[in-house]
């Protein structure tokens, strides 16, 4: 335990852990003995955020899969001062495999997770020393990465080797009803062209029913139907690739509820960025089958690692002025003996 800790590892495990389940003040109810107020919990949960930092591993026996998945969404935090921030969740997987006739399974599932801002290539790069760690890439044939159609999710295929966008169906469908009801036309017609690349048919509908209907709709009956076509029109390959070989679906709006919104947003709380991060890391943690107290064993580790590191470099920088004083010194002097000689020769 450090000098500044009030509490031992062990004992912020089980804090933690409870934590991740429990609002802090319930966690605080329940475990009387070990923490004293909500704040305590609080601090607990803060101290640890080397969650980012790659755990080396040794002899990793790599798979060899044809296909690969990667599923992305986010969640809306409240933040403790007024506004949203977001939660970001990536999900990697196989496939999946039928458990009965109405329930499926995700393959080797790995969750992801954090508030990252606009720092979502950091988030993206973690995924892929994943990916290289886990998979022997060469193999792979094709990665789908699947999400809502968001620039932060799209950004994952500029770093993702062998990557193609799909646009979920959930999405899809949510803009192609609200054009549908709009033009009095059926979803599943507007889908069908989509799907066979009939642009010139939904444009052309899409300008006869607004020229003919544009008069009747309020504004903002006429902003989210803009809104939906637009959406359409911007992700038209990526609704196209559902028809690619082995996608079935996505299932990140549950996976949101779950891993985020069952823990921090069914209820009127707010939360400061680090604490959503944090939470969403140690709740994310257990769900992929970490222990929590190895993972404060190893981020500890991690950190003392990093502190020698720094002081080593401290001490380095403190003696680079005197080393180069010594080299200026030597230098001029090897000038001035320089010069004595070209003038004693010139001399003589």
């Amino acid at each position: 335990m450090e000098a500044y800790q009030r509490t031992t590892t062990k004992v912020d495990a089980l804090i933690i852990n409870r934590a991740t389940i429990l609002s802090y003040q319930k966690t605080c109810d329940t475990m009387p003995d070990l923490v004293t107020s909500k704040a305590g919990v609080m601090r607990v949960v803060h101290r640890y955020q080397y969650f980012d930092t790659p755990e080396l591993t040794t002899n990793h026996q790599q798979r060899s899969v044809k296909n690969l998945y990667i599923e992305a969404d986010e969640g809306h935090i409240h933040k403790d001062a007024k506004g949203i921030q977001f939660g970001h969740l990536i999900v990697v997987h196989e496939g999946w495999r039928q458990v009965d006739r109405s329930h499926r399974q995700l393959v080797n599932k790995h969750t992801f997770g954090g508030v990252y801002g606009q720092k979502t290539e950091t988030f993206w790069f973690s995924v892929l020393d994943y990916l290289s760690q886990n998979y022997d890439l060469a193999t792979v044939q094709r990665i789908i990465v699947s999400g809502d159609g968001a620039s932060w999710i799209k950004q994952g295929t500029a770093i993702i080797p062998k990557s193609q966008f799909v646009l979920d169906k959930f999405h899809t469908f949510k803009a192609l009803t609200t054009i549908a009801n709009e033009l009095n036309v059926p979803k599943a017609t507007l889908y069908r062209w989509v799907m066979e690349d009939k642009r010139h048919l939904f444009k052309d509908l899409l300008h006869e029913r607004r020229d003919e209907n544009g008069d009747s709709m309020d504004e903002t009956m006429l902003e989210r139907f803009t809104k939906s076509t637009r959406y359409i029109k911007r992700n038209w390959r990526a609704i196209q690739n559902q028809a690619l070989v082995g996608f079935h679906g996505t299932n990140m709006e549950g996976q949101v509820s779950y891993v985020i919104a069952d823990r921090m947003t069914s209820r009127p709380m707010c939360w400061s960025t680090v604490g959503a991060n944090n939470m969403i890391h140690w709740r994310i943690l257990k769900i992929n089958g970490v222990n929590i107290l190895a993972e404060i064993r190893r981020q500890r580790q991690a950190q003392h690692n990093t502190q020698k590191i720094t002081e080593l470099d401290e001490r380095v920088l403190r003696q680079v002025p005197e080393f180069v004083s010594h080299i200026g010194v030597f230098s001029a002097s090897f000038i001035n003996h320089s010069a004595l000689f070209n003038q004693i020769n010139y001399n003589f």
